[in-house]
């Protein structure tokens, strides 16, 4: 649970996908921050296979960096409750979630089948002009 008092959750990220239609980016920019009265999570299932983390938020209200307009103004009236489900492979969960503070396990691990594809294209470039040549 929260702890007393609630918290707040903001998207403070770029918007890889700049239109995605009207009402998309106007929920977006409605939920992009938000302030919570209530905060669960949730984790079940086996360490070595599947695992399910439910995060529930209620209690929601715009955050500071939210847009406010007529219409928010007037959703903010309806009481709103977020229930995510992820359902992940637990280790490839933790992995994920470390390489987020750890960026270099992923240059370890995609690195060599980065290189084996450049390699690969080089091979390629020069076999074609080779070919082009004769």
């Amino acid at each position: 649970m929260a702890r007393e008092g609630g918290g707040s959750l903001a998207y403070v990220g770029e918007l890889t996908y700049e239109d995605m239609g009207t009402f998309a980016n106007f929920a977006f920019n409605a939920l992009k921050s938000l302030k919570y009265r209530n905060l669960t999570i949730g984790m079940d299932g086996d360490i070595a296979g599947e695992i399910i983390t439910e995060v529930k938020f209620s209690g929601l209200q715009q955050g500071d960096d939210a847009s406010k307009n007529f219409i928010t103004r007037q959703l903010a009236r309806i009481p709103l409750e977020f229930n995510v489900r992820i359902q992940a492979p637990f280790m490839q969960l933790m992995s994920s979630a470390k390489s987020y503070y750890e960026p270099e396990i992923l240059v370890g691990q995609n690195l060599p089948a980065l290189l084996r594809a450049q390699e690969a294209r080089a091979k390629e470039a020069v076999k074609e002009l080779k070919d082009n040549n004769e």
